[in-house]
């Protein structure tokens, strides 16, 4: 007999931390194929799963080993987005809105003052400064 229990399994993959090294992989990989398939991901940049296993010997003879095991996944970012707003004066407040083109008219020219973007000044309804 070689002093092993019979309830001790060999050492993989698939048992390393009663085998949650291996839950933690197959996560990562799921984790990068739902990556994939976000349409608002980059379609082009490769996912990564990184699986490290450290064995460091304790001691001299090497029959005790600490294992130490991690997984980090590398997914592509979320697209920039790329939005157009429209800002004006309206009732002395200045306020912005997004571009929707099912929208109605944002602004009425009678309440709009527009800013001159290079020094600030403000016009005040004159025929021809409308929006």
């Amino acid at each position: 007999m070689n002093g092993f229990a019979n309830d001790y399994r060999p050492v993989s993959v698939e048992t390393l931390d009663g085998g949650a090294f291996a839950d933690r992989i197959n996560e990562a990989i799921q984790e990068c194929l739902c990556n994939i398939q976000d349409i608002s991901r980059d379609d082009k940049k490769a996912r990564q799963v990184k699986a490290v296993i450290k064995l460091v010997p304790d001691g001299l003879d090497g029959k005790k080993i600490h294992v130490v095991t991690s997984v980090e996944s590398k997914l592509a970012q979320t697209r920039p987005s790329n939005i157009v707003i429209y800002s004006a004066i309206r009732d002395g407040e200045l306020v912005a809105y997004e571009q929707n083109i099912e929208q109605p008219e944002l602004f009425q020219s009678s309440s709009l003052r527009i800013v001159k973007p290079e020094n600030g000044d403000i016009d005040g309804g004159e025929e021809g400064n409308d929006i």
